[in-house]
């Protein structure tokens, strides 16, 4: 692991063996996250673009100048690459969201282990950049947007395998500390509740998992306008008559 480290989950960090480095411009960290994201060298022209649209040419190139000699002085010289009018990032340095993204290929892999799951789970602190705003620059902001979504759902969808593994294991508890965190952030998500709802039963607490269907029941009416699910139903009644299968369901819809 390099001895710097940039963190772009949850509100930028930067580290060096250990201890916080500032890095004060939010255009420098605007920069940089751009870079890591996009794991490629950009033209200088595109990135003062990018960042600086409403500068002339050459204000916004010595913007960029200016912004790169920021990086260097903070985080060290060796962390930006340039070739000619290329700019990109060393490849040796540890970023969070390489080792997040991972995710993506691994979720639908047989035998994904839990704690390997758990491990790069953690490193999504909150939203991508949490608290970064380049008004001025909205280009770039919509692709800020953008990809906080897609970050925010591929976390989603590992939380919702983590459920899936806690309860083939029957771990109960660990299916609903996971479903909460995972209702935190997208409330109308079906299949959590479903989880949720059975984990509670399972436990021994049909009361509180009947009143999480009913929340899940009123939160789609008013925000969708749908009633739950049909398998959603099912495992309601399911709870109220005491009668949940021995094996676990696939959780699965809306």
């Amino acid at each position: 692991m390099s001895a710097l480290e940039l963190f772009f989950l949850g509100a930028p960090e930067y580290r060096r063996n250990g201890v916080p480095v500032s890095l004060a411009p939010a255009k420098a960290t605007a920069l940089l996250a751009y870079l890591a994201l996009t794991r490629t060298p950009h033209p200088r022209e595109h990135l003062a673009d990018l960042l600086w649209p409403d500068s002339l040419p050459d204000a916004a190139r010595k913007n960029l100048r200016n912004t790169l000699w920021a990086i260097r002085r903070n985080l060290g010289d060796d962390i930006i690459h340039t070739d000619g009018e290329q700019v990109g990032l060393s490849p040796a340095l540890w970023m969070d969201l390489h080792h997040f993204e991972a995710l993506s290929g691994e979720l639908t892999a047989p035998g994904l282990d839990v704690n390997w799951l758990e491990n790069r789970l953690a490193l999504y602190r909150g939203p991508f950049l949490e608290g970064l705003s380049t008004a001025d620059a909205p280009e770039f902001e919509l692709w800020l947007v953008a990809e906080r979504e897609r970050l925010q759902l591929l976390y989603l969808r590992g939380l919702e395998k983590l459920i899936d593994l806690h309860r083939q294991a029957g771990d109960w508890p660990a299916v609903v500390s996971v479903a909460r965190r995972a209702l935190g952030i997208d409330n109308l998500r079906e299949p959590v509740y479903r989880a949720l709802i059975e984990a509670l039963a399972r436990q021994g607490n049909r009361g509180e998992a009947a009143r999480q269907y009913q929340r899940l029941r009123d939160l789609l009416a008013q925000e969708l306008s749908v009633a739950p699910l049909p398998e959603t139903e099912a495992l309601y009644q399911a709870v109220l008559n005491g009668s949940l299968p021995d094996t676990p369901a696939p959780v699965s819809g809306r």
